[in-house]
């Protein structure tokens, strides 16, 4: 009789071991993975490019270790300058002045010894004017040619006053047209007088598979025009 009782316990031992192993094995940790960041701003007055990109490596973007990329970077097939940020954030960067073109390729040199490339596209605001006044208590009308707003892109008004207070109103995309509409309960933060009013196009990506988590970001500001913001 015992030897069965002898046996029954290998039997369980053996379960109990193959059990551990197999909540070990799914308690693994999940694979690592490289995060991207990608900035392009655009200063149209200034005719002005700025682009950085940043890397780290590891499962989440909070448990994560930055990332130097061998060979380095390249943004539309020029260098970029590599700093390292109190060993906290190693930053790929490129300014200079430059016309818009509307193509934003980045390149690198993945681990694999492959070529990486992502192209970021955005088209530009060509000009924008208001039709009427910008009145307090009845809004404002403004007309903005460049393409229309996509679903991944915002409109960002950019007013100040003689006094330099600023005040900003987002419109989101998708738009189905060039002409906004503002109603009243947007423009009365405004205060009556002259001022200055600009535009940002800003657009926002994000891509991901089992090797890459990437977010992207272009923004793209313009000229300020002269107003006069009525009651």
């Amino acid at each position: 009789m015992r030897r069965y009782y002898t046996i029954f316990f290998v039997l369980g031992l053996l379960l109990l071991v193959g059990s551990c192993q197999e909540a070990g094995s799914m308690q693994q940790k999940p694979a690592e993975k490289l995060f991207i960041d990608f900035f392009v701003r655009y200063l149209a007055e200034e005719s002005q490019l700025k682009a950085q990109a940043s890397f780290s490596k590891g499962i989440s973007p909070d448990e994560s270790r930055p990332k130097q990329i061998a060979g380095g970077v390249s943004f539309q097939n020029s260098g970029m300058v590599e700093r390292n940020l109190q060993s906290k954030v190693i930053r790929y960067e490129l300014e200079r002045e430059s016309e818009y073109i509307g193509d934003f390729p980045f390149q690198f040199k993945a681990d694999d010894g492959k070529q990486r490339a992502y192209n970021l596209k955005m088209t530009p605001i060509k000009d924008f004017f208001l039709k009427g006044d910008i009145s307090i208590s009845k809004g404002m009308t403004l007309v903005v040619n460049g393409g229309l707003i996509k679903a991944n892109e915002q409109l960002v008004l950019l007013f100040s006053d003689d006094e330099n207070r600023a005040y900003s109103i987002t419109l989101t995309g998708p738009a189905k047209t060039i002409e906004f509409t503002l109603s009243p309960e947007q423009t009365a933060p405004l205060r009556p007088g002259p001022g200055k009013l600009y535009l940002v196009k800003r657009q926002d990506n994000q891509q991901e598979n089992e090797e890459i988590s990437l977010v992207s970001s272009i923004e793209f500001y313009t000229p300020a025009i002269d107003i006069e913001v009525v009651e």
